[in-house]
């Protein structure tokens, strides 16, 4: 398992396979954590800092991050178990744990109201047809 973006990078680029007639598909999250380097590459801020600048903070979405702080914990549901421990504020996710709880796939903790709210929005701005997530005020 990777250890960060760069040594994930170089494991994706040795590892990337055409589907076949044999393996038409193969679940993966490759994508997803590419997409989060080609952010960071792009905005020269890694992912969690990108999003909470360009999304979370204009929303006002203040309980949204990726790894939460320990006070927020109590807040937090449990998701599994792992190695005997109960994880609690820690991405459930195992390749986005070795991605130190930052990809593009996983690791973001809102709460659900708020990820109802960000729904929403992404929806109104689908249905923009201008790329713009926010619409303009009235």
């Amino acid at each position: 398992m990777a250890r960060g973006f760069p040594e994930a990078m170089r494991i994706i680029v040795a590892g990337v396979s055409e589907p076949s007639m044999t393996a038409p598909f193969r679940y993966s999250d490759t994508g997803f954590i590419v997409l989060a380097e080609l952010v960071r590459r792009v905005s020269g801020e890694p992912l969690d800092r990108f999003t909470h600048k360009r999304f979370y903070q204009p929303l006002g979405m203040r309980d949204t991050t990726f790894n939460p702080p320990k006070a927020w914990r109590p807040r937090i549901a449990p998701t599994e178990f792992v190695q005997g421990q109960m994880l609690r504020g820690v991405v459930h996710d195992p390749r986005a744990r070795e991605l130190h709880g930052v990809a593009g796939h996983a690791g973001s903790s809102p709460p659900p109201m708020i990820s109802g709210a960000s729904a929403a929005c992404c929806s109104r701005a689908a249905r923009s047809g201008d790329g713009s997530i926010f619409l303009p005020l009235p």
